[in-house]
């Protein structure tokens, strides 16, 4: 028979100039659908509580018979009391039919503090690497932290984050979209990534102190002898994420200084025969430094006195010495 492809877009205008004649268009689910649908996630069964029907009729009526905002909608509201429920469907009625990520969000504001901030790295770490196998190793080094791998089964309960049939971690595209939005919005410069916002970093132009996770991408134009990067870093006290592309930094560029803050660093060809002196993270950190000029970690002098608690912090450490 062959094999078939299957092209899948949001925007159906995109498609119709290749397969005009062959397109179907996913229907919205109906009403019985959407409540049972919405149900399985608010309740753990088909069919919500007796009298939390008509509650769940106004979510379900409001959430369009989309399938992703029935599932996080439900699970947001997973094992509420009556009362914490006509707040968020009231802000939800404010909220225009066709803006799916609005209604998205409202799974994010009910979050806790601790759920928002990890969320909203995963939603970094999933802009970050276009691989989804590194995402999910990412994710699954975050949960070697016993309070964080909590907080990961939350979002999962949540329907904010997944296990795919591989058993790895995925986020919904829908998902990621709105936490952007929500970084771009409440969270300007605590997590950096666009070209144009690193540029702006590196110049001076972005308040460094803010910056909790940093990716500077392989097109950044760097400029060893008009940036003192370091000295950048310096200012980032905050950093706990740095992630690098290849040709990021010439290989005449050393590193002096890095961040103690840092808990994650995955810089391919790092520039710098050793980590700076004065880098001493106090907690885990992962290093991933492959394709890097590294030839120790630290000078000799330094490794002496840090020896007794190298394993207390470091998880693991990738390195192409050859």
């Amino acid at each position: 028979m062959g094999s078939r492809i299957i092209l899948t877009a949001r925007d159906k205008h995109m498609l119709i100039s290749h397969v005009e004649d062959n397109m179907y268009e996913v229907q919205l689910l109906s009403e019985d659908e959407a409540l049972e649908l919405f149900s399985m996630h608010a309740f753990g069964k088909k069919s919500p509580k007796e009298d939390f029907m008509e509650l769940s009729r106004e979510v379900v009526d409001h959430a369009g018979g989309l399938p992703l905002a029935l599932e996080v909608l439900g699970s947001s509201f997973y094992g509420q009391d009556k009362g914490d429920w006509k707040p968020i469907i009231d802000r939800m009625k404010r909220i225009p039919n066709k803006d799916i990520l609005g209604k998205l969000r409202l799974s994010f504001d009910g979050l806790d503090k601790d759920e928002k901030e990890l969320f909203l790295d995963i939603v970094f770490l999933d802009i970050a690497y276009l691989s989804e196998d590194n995402f999910d190793i990412c994710v699954k080094l975050v949960r070697r932290d016993g309070h964080r791998d909590l907080l990961v089964k939350r979002l999962i309960k949540k329907s904010l984050l997944s296990i795919d049939l591989n058993n790895r971690f995925v986020m919904h595209n829908m998902i990621r979209e709105m936490g952007e939005n929500v970084i771009r919005e409440e969270y300007s410069n605590s997590r950096v990534w666009l070209l144009e916002e690193v540029c702006d970093l590196f110049k001076g132009k972005l308040i460094t102190e803010k910056v909790e996770s940093l990716c500077i991408p392989e097109d950044y134009p760097f400029e060893d002898d008009l940036v003192n990067y370091s000295n950048i870093f310096k200012r980032m006290q905050s950093l706990k994420t740095l992630i690098a592309g290849g040709r990021t930094f010439s290989t005449n560029c050393t590193i002096t200084y890095l961040p103690s803050s840092l808990r994650f660093i995955d810089w391919l060809g790092y520039p710098s025969i050793s980590l700076p002196e004065s880098f001493e993270p106090s907690q885990h950190t992962m290093l991933c430094l492959s394709g890097s000029r590294l030839v120790e970690l630290w000078p000799i002098s330094k490794v002496n006195t840090l020896s007794q608690i190298l394993d207390s912090w470091l998880y693991t450490c990738f390195c192409n010495l050859s």
